[in-house]
Order: C-alpha cells, then sequence, then structure tokens
C-alpha cells in the first residue's frame, strides 16, 4: 500500500499541485489508521489511490516506478485472446459504443456525434446501480434511443432485420463475450469519447482486433493505440468525431488488427 503511494505521491508532485496534497493527505491518514488498526478506513483510502493509479496510461505507471528508483524493465500491456476476435468479411455502416452507459464515458457524446452523421449508433453497455448513473440514463440517453434491444439474445441479427440505415440509436444493453463479437466484426467504427483519462482499455484492443477502428478522445491509454488515419483518429468534439466518421473508409481493417497482433 505504502509503495504505491509513495510513487503516486512523487508523481503529483511534478504535475499536479492539487492532487500532490490530496495524495499526501491520504498517506498521512493511510498511515495513522494503518498504526491505530482501523482497517476498514484504511482499505477505504487505499482504495481511492489504487483508483487514482488505475487512470493512468501504463507508460504513465512505468514513469512513476522509474522516477522513485524503481527498475522496471518493462511494462506488460492489458492483454486480450486475439483468435476471439476476428474482422468480418464486410463491415456493416452501424457505430458502435461498448462501455458502462456513464457520463465519464461519454455515451451521450457519443450520440450527438452519431446523430450528425446519419448513421445508425449501437450503444451496448449496462447502467450501474447508482443513482447518478440511472439519472444520466433516463435524462440523457434514453429520450433519444429509438429501438430498445436490451431484453433480446441476439442483439447483432435482430440489429440487422430491423436496421433501414437511418440514423437511428439503438440500445441493446449489457453484451457478453458471444454477443460482443458479431457487433464489433460488423461495426464502420467503434466511438470512445469518455471524459476520464484511463488506462488502455479492454475494449479498444477488442474492437482493433475485430478490424473496427477507433475515433475517440485522446484521454489516457487510448492514445497508445490509436494511431491517426491508421488505427483510428483522434479527436476532441463531436463534430470533430462526426467529421472523422466520414473520413475513416480509408483505414485498412487488417492495420487495426495487426497492432494488437503486434
Amino acid at each position: 500500500i505504502l509503495i504505491i503511494g509513495g510513487v503516486l505521491y512523487f508523481f503529483y508532485n511534478k504535475t499536479s499541485k492539487e492532487r500532490y496534497d490530496k495524495i499526501k493527505s491520504m498517506m498521512e491518514s493511510l498511515e495513522n489508521y494503518l498504526a491505530l488498526k482501523e482497517h476498514d478506513e484504511a482499505k477505504n483510502i487505499y482504495n481511492e489511490v489504487r483508483s487514482l493509479y488505475k487512470k493512468l496510461t501504463l507508460k504513465q505507471q512505468k514513469e512513476l516506478y522509474d522516477e522513485a528508483g524503481l527498475e522496471i524493465d518493462y511494462v506488460i500491456q492489458n492483454g486480450i485472446d486475439e483468435t476471439t476476435f476476428t474482422p468480418a468479411e464486410t463491415r456493416d455502416n452501424y457505430l458502435l459504443m461498448l462501455g458502462r452507459v456513464t457520463f465519464e464515458k461519454g455515451t451521450d457524446t457519443a450520440i450527438e456525434a452519431a446523430k450528425k452523421t446519419g448513421l445508425d449508433l449501437i450503444i451496448a453497455g449496462s447502467v450501474d446501480g447508482d443513482k447518478d448513473s440511472q439519472s444520466f440514463f433516463d435524462e440523457r440517453i434514453r429520450p433519444f434511443v429509438n429501438v430498445d434491444l436490451s431484453g433480446e439474445e441476439d442483439k447483432y441479427g435482430l440489429y440487422k432485420s430491423l436496421t433501414k440505415n437511418e440514423g437511428k440509436i439503438f440500445y441493446v444493453g449489457r453484451v457478453n463475450s458471444s454477443q460482443k463479437i458479431p457487433l464489433l466484426s460488423h461495426a464502420k467504427a467503434v466511438l470512445m469519447p469518455s471524459r476520464l483519462k484511463e488506462g488502455l482499455s479492454l475494449v479498444s484492443l477488442e474492437a482493433l482486433a475485430s478490424g473496427a477502428p477507433i475515433i475517440g478522445y485522446p484521454s489516457g491509454g487510448i492514445k497508445e493505440v490509436v494511431i491517426d488515419n491508421k488505427t483510428g483518429c483522434l479527436v476532441h468534439s463531436p463534430e470533430e468525431m462526426s467529421d472523422a466518421v466520414r473520413n475513416i473508409g480509408n483505414i485498412q481493417n487488417d492495420a487495426c488488427r495487426q497492432l494488437v497482433l503486434d
């Protein structure tokens, strides 16, 4: 616990005074709680530190350890079984947003961008059980959903039978592995307008392994796999995202997959 805290302490001292002060305060509190053996409180503080750490990219994590004097020879990236995901022979003309339906993930931004393109958008993901997430879904997402397939088993098959390529919003809810594979492999592009500086996500790797280019915000680990005009595009607004969709036809599916294989 203290090693992770110390490394974060060092890093945030160099990047953000506000975060530095927060980490320092948390670490001092953690030491006090451990001394008093108030383990429940210590666990809460540790979990908050850990959540901050996980939002760093792998390159940033390695930098933390290097600067703290800890020798790290190699950082192991998040991994997937690339044989599970394969590009479809032909791709459909819909956009896909895969992940938790939250403000932080930018589901509302994906809807705004998709509407500007005139293409269908499939939203696949669950709504967190907290009040804020449910309110976000009810107020910012549900009113724009044209077709709700969340209770259906064959998400992709039903979408294909219903779509008329009229720029509709399809919500398919939580998906398991067998359901998300065809959604990824047939998507024109995967949208990732996350507002969080996260580490490298498994969704980004699954998308590329499926041959689907990524159009997303340059927040965190996505910058490690999205190479402009080769595996996708990094954008900064819904307008730029919709423009990127229109110009993404030159990206080769094989190039997206090859990045994961390499």
